[in-house]
């Protein structure tokens, strides 16, 4: 098997180790065009649907008025485990702690902005806190400001080049379609991320993001999504 493409197996995962785990999705909301495509992944990974999430708290940063209505039509389409903390005083960013309040419960903190998690990711994120090994632990972010380094050192993200911009063309429109696959490994220095949290080509730079997230759909396409895991 090629290492660089991998062929990733689909695991028919019944989460019986969890079964009598409380956990719980804590997201960070206020941004209701994220949350429409997060909560394809939110509904899925419900335990009521076969996952492991006993429910999802929601805790209000910043929205409008339009943002709460789309939350509460969320939360009547999943009565029993879409929370809305009505009660909570203060800003969200400092006093979220407080919604962690079940003994014994696990709690995922996830950012409104996220738009796709992978099957079974939160449940070998749990496992793994269970292990009782680490203090805290982070999914494996695709756009992340460490990771995409680590991302780039295993080869996940093959050499993709920006959509072809015509003579005379707004450069604006390169942030549009697809990239096009042109190698199994970057070789243009112009996108090396350094090993930093603050490395220009993750944290400046739009075209970097794009290709991180370009590299995560051309695996998706391909079958090979576990080109990002650590093994």
């Amino acid at each position: 098997e090629d290492p660089l493409n991998p062929g990733c197996d689909v695991v028919d995962d019944r989460f019986d180790d969890l079964r009598d785990v409380r956990i719980y999705g804590l997201v960070y909301y206020g941004r209701r065009a994220y949350v429409d495509v997060l909560n394809a992944y939110l509904e899925r990974d419900l335990r009521v649907n076969g996952g492991i999430l006993d429910g999802v708290i929601f805790a209000m940063v910043k929205y409008t008025v339009e943002d709460l209505n789309y939350l509460v039509s969320l939360q009547r389409r999943n009565p029993g485990s879409y929370i809305i903390p009505w009660h909570m005083e203060g800003g969200a960013w400092d006093v979220i702690w407080r919604l962690a309040d079940e003994p014994g419960a696990y709690y995922i903190k996830i950012d409104d902005d996220v738009t796709y998690i992978a099957p079974g990711a939160i449940a070998e994120m749990i496992r793994e806190k269970r292990r009782g090994r680490f203090l805290f632990v982070s999914a494996n972010v695709v756009n992340h400001g460490i990771l995409s380094a680590v991302h780039q050192e295993v080869a996940a993200i093959p050499h993709l080049v920006k959509p072809e911009l015509a003579a005379g063309g707004d450069p604006m429109e390169q942030k549009l379609g697809p990239w096009h696959y042109k190698g199994p490994v970057m070789l243009d220095p112009n996108y090396r991320i350094e090993h930093t949290f603050y490395s220009d080509c993750v944290w400046r730079r739009w075209d970097c993001a794009a290709l991180v997230h370009e590299a995560l759909l051309w695996r998706l396409d391909n079958g090979s999504p576990c080109g990002f895991d650590f093994r």
